[in-house]
């Protein structure tokens, strides 16, 4: 048992105080509340004892059912996933939501050196799904723009066509 409680507090911090709760509280109440009843020696308590022991086993028969032939410890695990998840997601929210601004202003950049290079080369402008090794150049291009001021680009163009040229691509 204190192997399976274990595993169950590394899943969910919640474990530890409900076990606490039911194994130090409410058992002892309920058997504190039969004791009395049958110390009494009334027929009224030792009915109503009667009645809260019959309660009592049915509802432990009842967990046990559940809990073995309905899934409920499959059940249980899964809620305690999801509780363990959705604290990850927010413990590391304001990270992602960095990365994420971040990768859509690149996006945006990428998105806006394609309708350039479709507008200049005259190809179809749409949407564009590209492998990750196909956009590694136009991230490098997009990271180059930025450093490259206006001066450098007017000299760089006439450079680039003067290698295009030399290049033979075009020669007739």
């Amino acid at each position: 048992m204190a192997r399976a409680l274990g595993k169950a507090t590394r899943r969910s911090k919640l474990v530890p105080p409900i076990y606490l709760f039911v194994a130090f509280f409410l058992i002892p109440i309920c058997l504190l509340l039969i004791s009395s009843c049958f110390q009494r020696k009334t027929v009224g308590f030792t009915v109503l004892g009667s009645f809260i022991v019959i309660i009592c086993l049915l509802a432990i028969i009842r967990f046990a059912v559940w809990w073995r032939y309905q899934d409920g410890a499959a059940k249980c695990l899964k809620k305690m996933d999801a509780r363990t998840d959705m604290s990850e997601c927010k413990k590391t929210l304001p990270e992602d939501m960095k990365a994420l601004k971040k990768n859509a202003e690149l996006t945006k950049k990428l998105t806006l050196k394609m309708d350039e290079i479709c507008e200049h080369t005259g190809l179809p402008q749409g949407d564009w799904e590209m492998e990750e090794e196909e956009a590694a150049p136009l991230k490098e291009l997009a990271d180059d723009e930025e450093e490259v001021t206006d001066d450098s680009e007017e000299v760089a163009k006439p450079q680039a066509d003067r290698e295009f040229a030399e290049s033979g691509v075009m020669s007739a």
